[in-house]
């Protein structure tokens, strides 16, 4: 973890000390300004290339088939975003203890957590044989990892469209609907909309990367044809709702029965549970033909598991930029401006990445640190204010 502007600490597997590598700030401190024509300034370049560890250590050759996939996941684009954000802002600032998490993902390393609840996060995420869990098996493995990921990184993606000056609408009811009619609701987690631009709409999605069939980034294509695609059939609703309703009578009578039992209880709860769940996979709309109808753009954000992008979150990302990013140096025109992005980057489809990236691993962390902890989960449907309360959590 980084003790000055000039010199870094970095935990290498395979090493038991740490490698000390020093950087000396540019000559002049306009060369820590970005501007339109570079995406980063001279130090962020420095520090991406020597934290891209992969370029430093010849690990595949000794590498097992599970550290090969972590190693690919880790090339995937903008997968090492999070190492370049300079802490301009809340928006672009680490909470405390998640570089040092991050790290030990990106590194193979054990997740480094303490709490009373570890040993179950171990034996819950743990698959590489006994002992505590790596990093990268707890993002892979952990509900609310996941949960929170996803929740994050679409309240991000908000609110930096909205930082731009941008139209933006969460989780917006009633523009896309199914489009054989079934009446399942279509909600994507985001409408942005730019003047004389098409409304685009996109929905989070986080591919875990969990199987070696697949490389991460077939994973991550077959996440997102889902969301374009759909998966399941209508044929399969009528049963599936039988099934939920048969539950939601079986509970209902659980709990009215006198005298209680709670066992009978908790056995309902958990088959109307199933029940619902099976009715929520038994078919999912394809959002790609619905936005076609409702004459938007629809592109799926699909991330893996160590924040790395697919094609469809590269898409969407620029689809809901600023239009002055496509303006060429020295052309005129209006272009994006934002008061915590000058140490980061002018170009708005960067201030994107940064601060999903940030909220991204802000979130893993935090969701990590609580089941360590033994807090309690966030209630379902709390939305961005349960969000912000875990954040605040994170860092008190």
């Amino acid at each position: 973890m980084a003790r000055s502007m000039t010199s870094s600490f970095m935990l290498v597997a395979g090493r038991d000390d740490p490698i000390e590598v020093k950087l000396p700030l540019p000559p002049s401190t306009s060369d820590l300004r970005a501007d339109a024509g570079k995406k980063h300034s001279k130090l962020q370049r420095s520090l991406s290339t020597v934290l891209a560890l992969r370029r430093y250590f010849d690990l595949w050759e000794r590498s097992d088939a599970h550290v090969r996939h972590d190693l690919l996941e880790l090339r995937l684009p903008r997968a090492a975003a999070v190492l370049a954000a300079l802490p301009a802002s809340p928006r672009f600032t680490l909470n405390q203890g998640v570089l040092p998490f991050a790290l030990r993902c990106r590194l193979g390393l054990r997740h480094g957590l303490n709490g009373p609840e570890v040993a179950e996060l171990d034996a819950r995420c743990s698959r590489r044989g006994p002992g505590s869990a790596l990093g990268v098996e707890v993002l892979r493995h952990e509900v609310r990892c996941r949960i929170r990921r996803h929740d994050a990184v679409g309240i991000a993606c908000a609110d930096g469209t909205a930082a731009a000056g941008g139209g933006v609408v969460r989780e917006p009811a009633g523009v896309l609907h199914c489009p054989v009619g079934s009446g399942v609701p279509v909600t994507p987690d985001l409408l942005a909309y730019w003047p004389r631009r098409k409304p685009v709409t996109v929905d989070v999605v986080v591919s875990n990367c969990i199987g070696l069939a697949r490389t991460p980034a077939q994973h991550l294509a077959q996440a997102a044809a889902a969301k374009e695609r759909g998966t399941g059939y209508p044929e399969n609703l009528p049963v599936a709702r039988a099934m939920h309703r048969d539950a939601l009578a079986a509970l209902a009578v659980a709990r009215a029965a006198r005298p209680r039992q709670p066992a009978t209880v908790a056995a309902a709860v958990a088959a109307e549970t199933a029940a619902r769940d099976h009715l929520t996979n038994a078919y999912r709309p394809g959002q790609a033909e619905a936005a076609r109808q409702a004459n938007v753009s629809f592109h799926p954000l699909n991330m893996s598991a160590m924040g790395g992008h697919g094609r469809g979150a590269r898409a969407a990302v620029a689809a809901i930029a600023h239009p002055g990013d496509g303006l060429s140096l020295g052309e005129t025109g209006e272009r994006f401006e934002a008061a915590d992005v000058v140490y980061n980057t002018r170009l708005h489809r960067q201030y994107l990445v940064l601060s999903m990236a940030v909220a991204f691993w802000n979130a893993s962390y935090s969701g990590a640190d609580d089941v360590a902890a033994g807090r309690p989960p966030i209630p379902w449907g709390a939305g961005a204010a349960a969000v912000a309360a875990a954040a605040a959590v994170a860092c008190s």
